[in-house]
């Protein structure tokens, strides 16, 4: 065996560059939200087109449609929902009588209901306020456009706000649907004009909203035009009440539906349920993140499929319940059960990571809204040069919850240059060098005598014709 000169300089040096590790997240990694089944209303039978809305850390549900037999069989009742117990109690009826297809929203400490359709299958325009604390309903001014029936309502920096919907005669050729928005003023017991729905005409949106910062976010829904195949649509719109102004957004990603569900929690909007075209009753929940315009898909609902169920949103948690099941010639099936929808925080940091000593390193986090790291910053990513081996932590939260992760940086402070080698002079054409480095994270191999020629893929070789045997220099830097 030919003798060799080796000669090895021993480095730990990545460039120069600062290092960025950062994970790329895919919707799965994202918490997907979980369903819980809390006590149905106390009531014998179910009901669906319901008015719901939150105060003062309780839900509230009233009015609606139960089972339906040629006849409409309306309610006027009002419950309250105490999450903490888990218990359902009545409170006044709803002073506006008997009531389906009503709309409604919260200002203050007060929720407001009104327009929808009495037992009489006569359309209103009428707006009621309810005062949790003395449990009476007082009537407030009439919505000054006229009547109708499963409209939209929410509320936006004290203002309320009702439009769509349907009026004439329900389910009939007569019937024509509505594309006006009109704001309330609590204060001036008013209503306002807004810029009309720019799709035009639009029922069976109703519950299908949802409202994150000062703006509406609507959508779905069917058209007027034919009573027996209306169209069905899957657009979703932002509102600005402010600017007056409506932006399309990204389409809802379900199939074309109506009588959907809609309610922000957390950090996002959810939007979901419903029943398509031909009366099948949807079960998938999309969450919606306002910032970016995009739709990824939450947690599947685990009850019956359903369509026109309200939601209300109290302590982080989502409630959703009631509903129709199907619909036929006979009537309607309807529920009366309710679930509850949260979303919890899972925090995503980047993997554990190698430096050399003096190197910096940025690390990221997601996940949330909010972040707080062991080091004192409050950003989603951090840059640091840590001396000495490191673990960092991250506290990431939302509006509903917090998680924590952790990421290791190991820091080198020398690296060490070993290898092997193996050539037989009289069966070799190549000189096969095996890297045994201890703490390397660059190899940079240099053949003084000659240019390297590879043999082999695997491993670092010197080419070797016979001709050649006397000593090489090989310089091996780490």
């Amino acid at each position: 065996m030919n003798k060799h000169l080796i000669e090895t300089t021993v480095q730990c040096r990545l460039l120069g560059f600062v290092v960025f590790v950062f994970l790329i997240l895919s919707c799965s990694s994202q918490a997907q939200g979980t369903w819980t089944q809390q006590s149905a209303i106390p009531i014998t039978g179910g009901r669906t087109a319901a008015v719901a809305f939150s105060i003062g850390g309780k839900g509230y549900l009233g009015t609606g449609e139960g089972i339906a037999f040629f006849n409409a069989n309306y309610f006027q009742d009002l419950w309250e929902y105490d999450p903490t117990t888990e218990i359902w109690t009545q409170k006044a009826d709803f002073s506006g009588g008997p009531r389906a297809y009503a709309t409604g929203f919260v200002i203050g400490n007060y929720g407001y209901l009104g327009t929808g359709e009495n037992t009489n299958g006569i359309l209103q325009n009428d707006l009621w306020r309810y005062d949790p604390v003395a449990n009476t309903w007082i009537q407030e001014a009439s919505l000054n456009s006229g009547v109708r029936e499963a409209a939209v309502g929410f509320s936006v920096g004290g203002k309320g706000y009702i439009g769509t919907g349907q009026t004439g005669v329900s389910g009939q050729s007569s019937s024509s649907c509505l594309a006006d928005m009109w704001e309330y003023d609590p204060t001036l017991n008013t209503w306002t004009p807004k810029q009309n729905f720019p799709p035009g005409g639009r029922t069976d949106i109703d519950r299908g909203v949802f409202v994150y910062g000062n703006k509406a976010y609507l959508g779905t829904g069917r058209d007027c035009n034919n009573s027996f195949a209306p169209q069905h649509y899957n657009d979703f719109w932002e509102f600005d009440p402010v600017a007056n102004v409506w932006t399309p957004k990204s389409n809802f990603p379900g199939v074309p539906r109506r009588g959907t569900v809609g309610f922000a929690l957390c950090d996002a909007g959810f939007f979901g349920l419903g029943t398509d075209a031909n009366s099948n009753p949807q079960s998938d929940l999309w969450r919606y993140a306002p910032a970016s315009d995009t739709w990824t898909l939450a947690a599947v609902f685990p009850g019956s499929p359903r369509w026109d169920e309200p939601s209300f949103v109290v302590g982080g948690k989502a409630f959703v319940g009631t509903g129709v099941l199907n619909e036929s010639a006979f009537g309607i099936d309807v529920i009366n059960d309710c679930w509850s929808f949260s979303y919890p925080v899972k925090a995503v940091v980047s993997a554990n990571a190698t430096i050399c000593t003096g190197t910096s390193i940025t690390l990221a986090a997601s996940g949330g809204t909010q972040y707080s790291w062991s080091n004192g910053d409050t950003t989603n990513t951090i840059t640091v040069t840590p001396t000495t081996t490191t673990s960092y932590t991250v506290a990431v939260s939302n509006q509903c919850a917090a998680d924590t992760a952790h990421a290791n940086v190991t820091v080198i402070t020398s690296a060490n240059s070993e290898f092997t080698y193996n050539y037989e002079p009289c069966t070799d054409q190549c000189i096969a060098f095996k890297d045994q480095s201890v703490n390397a994270l660059v190899y940079d191999w240099s053949f003084y005598s000659r240019s390297p020629q590879q043999c082999h893929t695997a491993l670092n070789f010197l080419m070797d014709t016979g001709l050649s045997n006397h000593f090489t220099i090989i310089h091996k830097r780490i």
